[in-house]
Parts: structure tokens; sequence; C-alpha cells
């Protein structure tokens, strides 16, 4: 019966075994494996998506309530009845790109409304994009 029983093991040895474990080798890994995804994510501002899907966009109602809110009616001329964006507010036709977007450089672009872009600008990329934007660059989960 005694071969059934193991002695308790000393706080030292449970952890000599955990540092040792595989679990803590491959969580070393993970992070290290982040930290150097982490350098490479994110908006470099080059534009790209922007000229790509910007006159395939749609307002949602918050845009167009938080737009109102701040007074911003040079937003609200450019939302057509359906919430499409960006339209002429002189014939009313789809712009082909989105008026807001301003080349700074080569590669490189701004957005004059980043404070207040659709929520269909701030969302991107999605899971349904895989995280990615179309310079395949990997955005954060909680982006």
């Amino acid at each position: 019966m005694a071969a059934l029983f193991r002695p308790a093991l000393s706080t030292n040895e449970v952890w000599e075994r955990w540092e040792g474990s595989a679990v803590v080798r491959m969580s070393r890994r993970f992070g290290q494996w982040a930290r150097r995804v982490s350098k490479r994510a994110g908006c470099r501002s080059c534009g790209r998506c922007c000229e790509l899907f910007g006159a395939n966009l749609t307002a949602t109602p918050e845009d167009v309530a938080r737009w109102a809110r701040e007074g911003r009616s040079e937003l609200l001329a450019r939302v057509s009845p359906l919430g499409r964006l960006w339209i002429d507010p002189a014939t009313g036709a789809r712009l082909s790109r989105c008026p807001y977007l301003v080349r700074i450089a080569p590669g490189r672009a701004r957005c004059r409304i980043h404070a207040t872009k659709p929520r269909m600008c701030r969302d991107y990329p999605t899971l349904a994009h895989g995280k990615r934007c179309v310079a395949n660059r990997l955005f954060p989960l909680n982006h």
C-alpha cells in the first residue's frame, strides 16, 4: 500500500519541475514570437485600404448621429439617404474614392477625419479579413 502514495514535493521541487516543463518553454517561445510580431503589426498609414475600399463604404446610424452631434454638416452632405459614402453634394453621384484621404508622401497617407471616421474604417481589418489589411499587416485582436 505504501507504494501508492508518494511523498509531497517541496515548493522548490515543484518550481524546478515547472520551470523545465514544455508548457513553460512553449510560453516563452510564444512571448518571443508575439514581441517580434507586434513590432511589425498595426497600421503604417500607407492608405492602400482607403484607396481600395473608400468608395464602397456605408455609414452606420451611429456615425450619422455622431456627425450631427459634432456639427459635421460637410460629412452629412456626403451620405446618401441609404447611408452610402461618399456622395458628391453638388451632383449626388458617388465618388470613386474617399475625399478625406490625403497623400503626404510616397507610400504614406493621412485621414483628414481620423478622429470621427466611419465605423467601417475604425473596425478595419476585421476577423473576416484575418485581422490583416491589404498591405498584409497583422492587427491585434483588440483593435
